[in-house]
């Protein structure tokens, strides 16, 4: 695969150091208040308009859990493939925040590969915003057959 090379059709047509880059997407204000509804998280970080002036962010931030979720549908976007499941989320990290208004992409290194019937891909995932900024990071086991 490499830099902009086409996406694996199956575990076998992977290699340590392919890379997977998403398309754009811009969280929003809707994205936010949705995600506190389906998740239950209606802590004022996310909500409160009002109480984030005085923050040091100055503004309500998404859900880090929220731009973990659209990070892996935007990977699935451009690796669709079907014989893959999630096995595992590790040291997961948001070190910047993402606001309302953000565009964000995720790119995904394959890290290592683990062959035989039930396979297994390790991803180093790392989602940024328009500005350059990492703000969520995390590493994903893929199980593959």
């Amino acid at each position: 695969m490499g830099k902009g090379a086409p996406t694996p059709k199956d575990h076998a047509s992977c290699s340590v150091g392919d890379v997977i880059r998403s398309h754009g997407r811009t969280v929003t204000e809707a994205d936010i208040v949705n995600f506190a509804g389906i998740s239950g998280d209606f802590h004022g970080a996310h909500l409160d308009v009002e109480r984030m002036k005085n923050s040091p962010y100055g503004k309500p931030i998404a859900h880090g859990d929220l731009i973990l979720s659209l990070a892996l549908g935007l990977l699935w976007q451009v690796d669709q493939r079907a014989n893959v499941v999630d096995g595992a989320f590790d040291r997961i990290r948001f070190p910047n925040p993402t606001f309302a208004g953000d565009t964000i992409t995720a790119a995904a290194e394959l890290t290592r590969l683990d062959p035989g019937k039930n396979a297994h891909e390790t991803w180093s995932v790392t989602v940024s915003n328009q500005r350059g900024q990492v703000v969520c990071a995390f590493v994903r086991t893929l199980q593959t057959w």
